[in-house]
């Protein structure tokens, strides 16, 4: 099992840089069952993680020939076929990444997975399109669960100007070094955590080189199903780094409370106490890892940091070493740190543009000839061919390095904003999948409404240079003036 956990920390780290429109936790359950977590003859002989054929036209690289099974009509036959070869499996993740949008043929083909909301509905969606096996999307659901692979889904997926800081970012941001290692959920309660606050352990391991990483391994090897130990806990955290074994939805064994609130309600934390660490440092760490976790939960410090002697029916005295005040680091001043921490990233200016994407400064308001037609959160919208995104902070569009790409993908409205009236628009609407926000003239179905003239009956606007009464140019179409729905 090892050699599985030590494949998807390799291939989640390359997946995680190259962004694409596959959710994480989809694209790495996509190799750990391709390549048999890196065992299959492709994976070692070519690189090759996905079992990318190598189709004429679309691949000019090495080669390298093999049988494999293909189902077809629900009977399965060994068909000789010629696959890529890769450098390495960095090539193999980056080639992976473009997949679903190499060309206009293959977006509309895989427009389905492009546009799902969840990782349940992309694996659907490529059964059948990107894969022959019918039990294809149950194999890749049982892989993402098992292994806690959605925690990897906290990474941006494709382009997507943050609005907030996401966990690591906000790390980022103090300075601590967070490393997402997730395992698989056997020895916890699933994704049911409520998330009502954090809470504080110590780990019972003061002996040289027990640290965050001896921690996780020990919670790697605890998590095999034939190992009786019966323990498991989101994050351990030393002077050095913290690191997240399950993510905030996982409810884990810690608390000693059964189904009580620490166990299942509570994101919980291990604080490293080996010798040869550095104390001070290991509990400025844990304050800056509980600021982090209030910042993207929405926690009030002073009320929602507990500790297990909080849950415990004994009342265990743990963390003991904060409760006894060492080095003068108490309960008290833990909290107090992490509300500091907690203002640094308050205030932190996230922006808008954290890819460093080309702005423009939006102009002086011009009303349109015919007013938008106002959507609500919820509503299915289409990014417009020229689409810009908006940051509002600074009233900038900013043109995506994969503009050409999203034209004419769709998303849903997530948030609406009463904007300064800029360009032609009053109204920004924030955009769920590409988390970015857009004003309404660059989206469709603002326009839903509007009639464009058919090619047909523009004979009267092009014997003239005057447009006839009543009708208009947008975006090089000519549009006719009538009632508005």
């Amino acid at each position: 099992m090892n050699n599985e956990f030590d494949f998807i920390t390799k291939v989640g780290r390359l997946v995680v840089k190259y962004p694409s429109d596959f959710f994480n936790s989809v694209a790495i359950a996509q190799a750990c069952l391709e390549s048999g977590y890196g065992q299959s003859e492709l994976a070692k002989q070519a690189n090759n993680l996905f079992g990318y054929k190598a189709k004429r036209g679309e691949w000019d690289g090495e080669t390298y020939l093999k049988e494999s099974p293909e189902e077809i009509k629900g009977a399965i036959h060994i068909m000789r076929s010629t696959f890529r070869k890769y450098g390495s499996w960095e090539a193999s993740v980056k080639d992976h990444a473009k997949m679903l949008s190499r060309s206009d043929w293959y977006k509309n083909y895989y427009r389905k997975a492009i546009s799902a909301k969840t990782p349940e509905e992309q694996a659907k969606a490529l059964v059948n399109t990107y894969a022959t096996d019918s039990k294809y999307a149950e194999k890749l659901i049982d892989i993402i669960n098992y292994y806690g692979l959605k925690a990897y889904d906290e990474f941006q997926k494709g382009e997507r100007p943050m609005t907030k800081l996401t966990m690591q970012q906000a790390a980022a941001k103090l300075g601590l070094k967070l490393v997402v290692e997730p395992l698989p959920l056997t020895k916890t309660f699933g994704r049911i955590n409520r998330k009502q606050g954090i809470v504080i352990h110590q780990t019972g391991a003061p002996g040289v080189g027990q640290n965050a990483r001896a921690m996780a391994n020990y919670q790697r090897n605890m998590s095999d199903p034939n190992n009786p130990e019966q323990k498991s806990w989101n994050y351990q955290v030393d002077d050095t780094q913290a690191i997240m074994s399950f993510d905030h939805d996982v409810a884990t064994w810690q608390s000693s409370d059964g189904n009580g609130p620490g166990n299942m309600a509570h994101i919980s934390i291990e604080k490293c106490i080996n010798a040869d660490g550095d104390y001070n440092k290991a509990f400025d760490n844990l304050a800056k890892l509980c600021a982090c976790i209030c910042y993207v939960e929405g926690f009030n410090p002073s009320a929602k940091i507990k500790r297990h002697y909080d849950f415990a029916p004994d009342k265990k005295w743990c963390p003991a070493q904060i409760m006894n005040g060492k080095n003068g680091l108490t309960y008290q001043v833990l909290k107090d740190r992490v509300n500091k921490y907690l203002g640094i990233l308050n205030g932190a200016t996230v922006g808008h543009n954290p890819q460093g994407l080309q702005a423009t400064k939006t102009v002086k308001y011009t009303a349109p000839e015919l007013p938008f037609k106002p959507l609500k959160v919820g509503d299915k919208v289409t990014l417009s061919k020229g689409f810009l995104w908006l940051d509002p902070s600074k009233s900038e569009l900013l043109l995506s390095k994969r503009q050409k790409e999203l034209e004419l993908t769709t998303d849903i409205i997530a948030e609406i904003k009463d904007i300064p009236d800029v360009n032609n628009s009053k109204i920004a609407y924030r955009l769920k999948k590409y988390n970015s926000w857009i004003l309404e003239e660059y989206l469709l179905e603002p326009k839903a409404d509007w009639k464009i003239v058919d090619e047909e009956n523009k004979e009267d606007s092009k014997k003239t240079e005057k447009l006839p009464d009543g009708h208009f140019i947008w975006n090089g179409k000519e549009y006719k003036i009538e009632a508005v729905k």
